[in-house]
């Protein structure tokens, strides 16, 4: 597990087998993700999703260029934000993944989803009757944070998962409340060595361009036909790992930073 997901397991895992051990039998079987490194990345696909919506009988819509999907049946994505660590805890039912925002000093959960409709494309949402009360804002979110990560750890090039070593202690006490066993937790980070990613070589002018996500677009042919070119990640990894003050217009979308 990440640190935020051990703390909140250890404080948790007491209650394991009465009516509110949902949440630490969740983080046990999570599969945990550190994003603090793609952190910026982002925050700045977020912005350019809100630049460029597709409206559909109202509701704003967003490309994922087949790569919004889980890679376990529970997800945990944990970063640092500016008041301390943040954790996205994730499950899917149906084409909706859920996502519960729990954050250092936060004094209640959110909760939003992502549901995948019309082919490449997703819309989120807040659930606000779940937990009375909430941030609408702050829960949806969330829930663009985990859209645009999980974009990034399923990309196919671009982009590491660096298996970290499952804490030792942390196993032994799982065992003892006869959970786990708990899967090995994983650093995402941009892949340096990866060069350009994505159609054409190193000569075309993307290669200058750090790594970023290209929308679905339709693509001319010189035979004159025209061909629908799936979202997907380009660009040099390399140029994109400056840290900034980065902050996303506000909107359909923004960030929780």
């Amino acid at each position: 597990m990440t640190p935020f997901a051990q703390k909140l397991f250890r404080n948790t895992a007491h209650l394991i087998d009465g009516k509110d051990g949902r949440l630490p039998r969740m983080m046990a079987e999570a599969l945990c993700f550190d994003i603090s490194g793609i952190i910026t990345t982002i925050y700045e696909t977020l912005d350019d999703l809100a630049r460029h919506p597709t409206w559909i009988d109202g509701t704003a819509h967003f490309d994922h260029g087949g790569l919004l999907f889980m890679p376990a049946p529970v997800v945990w994505l944990e970063f640092i934000g500016p008041s301390g660590r943040v954790g996205l805890l994730m499950n899917e039912v149906d084409e909706e993944i859920g996502v519960n925002l729990i954050a250092t000093g936060l004094a209640q959960q959110h909760s939003a989803y992502m549901e995948r409709r019309d082919g490449d494309m997703y819309v989120l949402r807040a659930q606000a009757a779940l937990y009375g009360l909430q941030d609408e804002k702050t829960a949806t979110e969330a829930a663009a944070i985990a859209s645009v990560a999980l974009m990034l750890i399923n990309a196919p090039r671009g982009v590491l998962r660096k298996p970290q070593p499952v804490h030792k202690g942390l196993a032994r006490e799982a065992k003892r409340y006869g959970v786990g066993p708990i899967r090995e937790p994983h650093k995402i980070v941009l892949d340096l060595s990866a060069s350009c990613v994505g159609d054409g070589d190193a000569g075309t002018s993307f290669a200058e361009r750090a790594f970023h996500f290209c929308r679905s677009h339709v693509r001319k042919l010189q035979d004159g036909r025209s061909i629908v070119v799936r979202g997907h990640w380009r660009g040099n990894p390399a140029m994109g790992t400056a840290i900034g003050d980065y902050v996303v217009r506000h909107g359909v979308l923004g960030t929780i930073h």
